[in-house]
């Protein structure tokens, strides 16, 4: 009953977002042309002088981990770019959030990027900036149909397909782990707060690809780690840890709830008989592989994300047009594409 709610959620928000999101980046293989080309493409823009613009980012918080080299990044380049450059924290509180939008618009600036913290609370804000000509460039979030007409461009992350290559990892690892017949096998996963869009997307793309490839294998548990942190992981993968005698894998929603998962087997001398994966690609990931007590991760870059909506600012900064959609690309990371990358926070491709 449990996996029908999810897959139901899962599908009414696919239909309520499919008209706008486009298909998600799958991207394999072409890892180094595609980061290198989308920071080349924002480098190169950023030495004309943009002296006298502004750019507004109204953001939920300046603090989460992932965010922070996102932001830091945005802001060096346009900075240095000669723009003023003016962002907004809202400690993910809704109503300031919304509030901060209405801010960004008296001000009157050349572009807003926004991250929404819900669909449909900013409408009223982004109608307002496109009837006095602000573009506006969503990142990290949706919002619903109509506000998307509205909007200049979308950057944007397929959290369903990230976690449907989560479950092809996932299986990969157990079958190098345990052979082909993966008859009888468990896991545990571990969700963000289940009424977050990102975690019913990254649950229900994880479920329905392994409901495809490897259907025999049978989820013991969904425990929900409210707090998105490690302690909270490590807390209630103990409690699973005890409850089941057999756990053959695990799949957490982010790496820090994964490395988590993936820390409790380890203290209890289990994880040997684990295949953990996780999806972000932090260096708490990355390092977690390089040790051994997770196999891989969905890599969706901070820095690659960066490039993507600097690339889009720029482009509006100087008239031109830009696409509607941008699907932000993500990797499967396993061991042997360590190698190519500079394990530091946030991890990044070697030069």
């Amino acid at each position: 009953m449990k996996k029908i709610l999810i897959m139901l959620l899962v599908l009414i928000l696919a239909a309520s977002i499919t008209p706008f999101i486009g298909i998600g980046c799958k991207a394999e293989g072409a890892v180094e042309k595609t980061t290198v080309a989308a920071t080349e493409a924002a480098e190169e823009v950023a030495k004309e002088d943009f002296s006298g613009k502004k750019v507004c980012f109204v953001i939920p918080t300046t603090g989460a981990f992932w965010i922070i080299p996102m932001e830091a990044k945005i802001e060096k380049e346009l900075t240095e770019a000669g723009v003023e450059y003016i962002h907004f924290d809202s400690q993910f509180q809704l109503e300031t959030s919304v509030s901060q939008l209405e801010e960004a618009i008296e001000i009157e600036p050349d572009v807003i990027i926004l991250h929404v913290l819900d669909t449909k609370a900013y409408s009223p804000g982004i109608k307002k900036a496109y009837e006095k000509g602000i573009p506006v460039v969503l990142t990290l979030s949706e919002v619903d149909e109509e506000a998307n007409k509205l909007l200049t461009s979308n950057v944007f992350i397929d959290y369903y397909v990230e976690a449907e290559m989560a479950a092809e990892l996932l299986v990969d690892g157990m079958k190098e782990k345990f052979g082909d017949d993966l008859s009888g096998k468990k896991i545990i996963c571990q969700s963000a707060p289940s009424t977050d869009p990102v975690a019913i997307a990254r649950q229900g793309g994880f479920e329905t690809k392994l409901e495809e490839i490897a259907p025999e294998i049978e989820i013991l548990e969904v425990q929900v780690i409210d707090t998105w942190q490690k302690d909270e992981s490590i807390e209630k993968m103990e409690a699973a840890l005890q409850k089941y005698p057999q756990i053959d894998g695990g799949y957490g929603h982010t790496d820090t709830i994964a490395v988590g998962l993936a820390t409790a087997a380890d203290d209890a001398g289990r994880v040997g008989d684990m295949v953990v994966v996780g999806i972000d690609g932090t260096i708490d990931g990355f390092t977690a592989i390089e040790a051994g007590i997770m196999y891989g991760t969905v890599l969706q870059s901070p820095l690659v994300t960066a490039d993507e909506v600097l690339n889009v600012v720029f482009k509006i900064l100087k008239g031109e047009e830009v696409p509607k959609l941008i699907n932000v690309p993500f990797y499967k990371i396993k061991l042997e594409d360590l190698e190519n990358y500079v394990i530091e926070d946030p991890p990044r491709l070697k030069e």
